[in-house]
């Protein structure tokens, strides 16, 4: 009986939905940004930079800057960081944004004066920020 009870408590629970991860994520990218006065800009698209080969020299520096951080949590980075992804427009970021795309902030930061440049066509908006997915583990804690 004993076997039976610690083996229950060990068992995963139930696998969160995509709309319970996409309001996890939002309320993340909220705090980053949700403060800010102004227009938020940013990229449309998610950063990543993690190519299978990099995966576990990444898990790797990320469980040993983050002692108490799950395997589980990484892993769901790793996994959702494997493609650059889409930001929905409707995200509720408690504040005002625009997403920019790859070929506008391009077009933008490739002239020398980039920052007038920015400054110009979005007066107030203070720079831009670019997103990775989050990782999260089955409890999205």
């Amino acid at each position: 009986m004993l076997f039976v009870l610690a083996c229950s408590l060990f068992t995963p629970g139930p696998t969160p939905s995509a709309a319970d991860i996409e309001k996890e994520e939002q309320a993340i990218y909220s705090f980053f940004v949700g403060a800010k006065v102004g227009t938020v800009l940013i990229l449309r698209e998610t950063e990543t930079n993690i190519s299978p080969a990099d995966s576990k020299d990444i898990r790797d520096n990320i469980m040993s800057g983050f002692k108490d951080i799950s395997r589980e949590t990484v892993d769901s980075y790793l996994a959702r960081n494997a493609e650059p992804s889409q930001l929905s427009p409707d995200m509720d970021l408690g504040t005002e944004y625009i997403l920019l795309t790859l070929e506008e902030l391009s077009q933008i930061t490739s002239q020398p004066n980039w920052q007038e440049v920015l400054n110009e066509k979005y007066p107030g908006s203070g720079g831009y920020t670019i997103f990775s997915r989050v990782g999260f583990n089955n409890t999205l804690d």
